[in-house]
């Protein structure tokens, strides 16, 4: 066993749940797991215990991840590894991920507003929600030519232009500071 591996999943000891509902398996004695399942000595169990252990303390700490919007679209199954190896699935998110494979679609979760702050997010939206906006067409024009002159698509443009408009508008009603 590696470091950078986590170790197989032990069966969890048949004891009752703690008053804290810890894993059983975490509190059960190595050398009685040893001789239930002799597959691994009463070290290895020790190990695999201090292992779960760890990893619960670890995770415990981590940006929980509430809505499926936030959660980004992955290039590959080693990036997806990365990101829940630094973030931790919360119970909206849960909920909605077990409604999904059950067939019972669900709208994503709301966003709880009270977490927002005011003003510039700390951090650029994971999806953008599309907007539909009419615009003469001088004015895309204009956009497409100042665009292609900064080498860019005229949309990020005129999503730039919004965005640092919002900000001068949020500072001048101190939103923001």
């Amino acid at each position: 066993m590696t470091e950078t591996s986590a170790p197989p999943r032990a069966p969890a000891d048949s004891g009752g749940a703690s008053q804290d509902d810890r894993d059983p398996f975490l509190d059960a004695d190595p050398e009685a797991l040893a001789r239930r399942d002799p597959s691994r000595t009463a070290a290895q169990w020790a190990e695999l215990q201090a292992f779960d252990r760890a990893e619960i303390e670890r995770r415990e700490h981590l940006p929980i991840v509430d809505r499926p919007d936030d959660v980004p679209t992955f290039a590959d199954e080693n990036e997806e590894v990365a990101f829940w190896d630094t973030h931790q699935m919360g119970p909206a998110l849960e909920a909605w991920c077990a409604a999904q494979q059950a067939g019972r679609p669900q709208p994503a979760p709301p966003i709880d507003d009270s977490r927002v702050p005011l003003g510039r997010p700390a951090s650029p939206p994971k999806q953008a929600a599309p907007v539909s906006l009419r615009l003469e067409a001088d004015t895309v024009r204009r956009l497409r030519i100042l665009a292609e002159k900064r080498g860019t698509k005229y949309q990020t443009l005129l999503k730039q232009f919004v965005l640092e408009r919002l900000y001068e508008e949020e500072k001048r009603d101190h939103l923001v500071g």
